[in-house]
C-alpha cells in the first residue's frame, strides 16, 4: 500500500477492498435509505419479500407507494449499476408490489417504480443517481433520466 497514505485512508481502502457483494449492498441500501428519509420520503418497508423474491425499500413520497431498488457498485465497474436491472427482475418486482399492496390493504395507492444507482469509491465518497419513475408495466427502463448526488 502507497507509504504517502494516511493511516485513516489506508482504512478506508481496506474497507472498501474486502467487502463482499453483499456488504457493498446494504451500504448502498443504507446511504439511499438515509437519502429517502432527508428528502421527506417516509419508509414503510425493507428488504420487502414475496416467496423467493424481493424489493429493496418501500416508501411513501407524498400520495404515491414508491418501490425503490439500489443497485450499488464500487470502482472499476463494467457498466452503470441501474443497468443491471433486467426486464425479468422487473417482472418480479411487479409480483412483490401486488403482494405488497394486497397485504398492507393499500390497492388504491398510486405506484411508483425507482432505481437507486450508488457508487461507493475507496476514498469513501459516494454518489447516488436516483431514476425516478423508472419503469412501470408496459414501460422499459428509462436510463437516460436522473441526477447524481454526493454525499
Amino acid at each position: 500500500m502507497d507509504s504517502k497514505l494516511s493511516s485513516h485512508t489506508q482504512r478506508i481502502l481496506l474497507t472498501f477492498v474486502f467487502m463482499s457483494t453483499q456488504d457493498t449492498g446494504k451500504a448502498g441500501e443504507k446511504q439511499v435509505k438515509s437519502w429517502m428519509e432527508s428528502h421527506g420520503y417516509i419508509l414503510l418497508e425493507e428488504n420487502y419479500r414475496f416467496g423467493p423474491n424481493e424489493i429493496d425499500l418501500v416508501a411513501l413520497e407524498g400520495n404515491e407507494l414508491v418501490f425503490a431498488e439500489v443497485k450499488t457498485r464500487t470502482p472499476p465497474i463494467q457498466d452503470w449499476p441501474e443497468r443491471f436491472v433486467s426486464k425479468g427482475q422487473q417482472q418480479r418486482y411487479f409480483k412483490v408490489a401486488d403482494a405488497f399492496v394486497y397485504e398492507k390493504k393499500m390497492v388504491h395507492w398510486p405506484v411508483r417504480f425507482d432505481i437507486f444507482s450508488v457508487l461507493i469509491y475507496p476514498e469513501g465518497k459516494i454518489e447516488i443517481e436516483h431514476f425516478r419513475d423508472a419503469f412501470g408495466k408496459d414501460d422499459t427502463l428509462q436510463q437516460d433520466i436522473g441526477y447524481w448526488e454526493e454525499y
